[in-house]
């Protein structure tokens, strides 16, 4: 379970001041929209915040994680605190501290192999929920995690309860970026902006999270991580070393074969450990392939494995240095954009390869 604490956060100050404010003076917006990269703590503060609106043991603006309404919330438990989400592995049953099986609260969403039609029908269902009374707090708190994978006639159902929410209902949107979603959705919420975090905290992060890790992972994975804790974590769970070796060995072979070709080899490997139509675990797997890129590109003299990376990347100019990163950051956005995988890899192959020079060639 994630620990339950506004003390918890890291970063992020300004916004989480702003938000306690307006908890304090009852003045939360009922639509929010909490913009940023993927495991920077976006659902973290959302958790925050619906445990401050529904705990009755602390002073507004706080909570106290121990009551039964707090606990309920940060299990994932409590009927009047809904996650609109992917569906996941671990979503059959809970455990509360007490023991006592509970299923968790969540209308699913976006599922890679669930229909587009459905997608439609439980944002709807969601809406339907929102109209509805609380079942048993005063308010109810609805949190949409990567709204970004709402197709446009999910987001076209979803508007007038954005604009109209029940005044004990609050919706809390969290999106990666801007670029799939509707300026409609936008204007009708209060947008937060929520920013990478610098490699220092997120390395404290990683530290309070995962206590016995190595230190020489942890630095690692702070270096790769592009200022995202969670993504910082998910690499420690990886052969992280053997992936970054794997992936710039293939790099730098690149200009020895075909484009295409190598870049079949690429997704091989993903596709191989995960199953060539599990496609999330596959996108997430050349996102950090493509993070991996930019990290090294941007800053190859502070690169912590040197020995795999630094020399190819120190020898090209910076502005081809800029070029690669510049196409990494569009590859990963079209990831998101749910472009399928192959193509964005053949392309990405394609553009770096007019930057890198072919052997013999100075």
């Amino acid at each position: 379970m994630l620990q339950a604490s506004w003390d918890s956060i890291v970063s992020h100050s300004t916004r989480v001041k702003a938000i306690r404010t307006a908890l304090r003076r009852d003045e939360l917006p009922h639509s929010m929209m909490m913009l940023g990269p993927r495991g920077i703590g976006k659902r973290r503060i959302a958790l925050c915040a619906a445990s401050s609106l529904l705990c009755k043991v602390s002073k507004p603006g706080s909570f106290c994680g121990e009551c039964h309404d707090c606990r309920r919330i940060w299990a994932g438990t409590h009927p009047d605190v809904i996650s609109v989400r992917r569906r996941l592995a671990t979503d059959s049953v809970s455990k509360k501290s007490d023991g006592e099986g509970k299923e968790s609260r969540f209308i699913a969403i976006g599922d890679e192999d669930e229909p587009i039609s459905n997608l439609l029908h439980t944002v709807r269902g969601m809406c339907e929920v929102a109209s509805l009374k609380p079942f048993e707090a005063d308010r109810k708190v609805f949190i949409v995690d990567e709204a970004e994978r709402m197709t446009h006639e999910a987001q076209d159902a979803l508007l007038k309860t954005l604009e109209q929410p029940h005044e004990d209902t609050y919706i809390i949107l969290l999106c990666r970026g801007r670029h799939a979603v509707k300026e409609t959705i936008f204007s009708r919420c209060s947008v937060l902006q929520f920013h990478p975090l610098s490699e220092a905290d997120v390395a404290t992060v990683i530290s309070r999270e995962v206590p016995h890790a190595n230190p020489d992972d942890v630095r690692l994975a702070s270096f790769f991580a592009d200022g995202s804790p969670g993504r910082a974590i998910e690499l420690l769970d990886e052969n992280l070393r053997d992936e970054i070796r794997a992936f710039f060995e293939w790099f730098t072979a690149l200009p020895l074969s075909s484009p295409l070709a190598h870049a079949e080899s690429l997704i091989a490997r993903p596709e191989h450990e995960f199953g060539p139509r599990n496609f999330e675990p596959i996108r997430v797997r050349l996102e950090l392939y493509f993070r991996m890129l930019i990290s090294i590109v941007n800053a190859p003299d502070r690169c912590p494995c040197a020995d795999v990376a630094n020399g190819w990347a120190i020898s090209l100019p910076q502005t081809a240095r800029a070029e690669i990163a510049a196409a990494a950051l569009e590859a990963i956005a079209d990831l998101a954009r749910n472009v399928r995988a192959q193509f964005v890899l053949d392309y990405l192959t394609t553009r770096i390869l007019s930057y890198v020079p072919k052997p013999g060639r100075k």
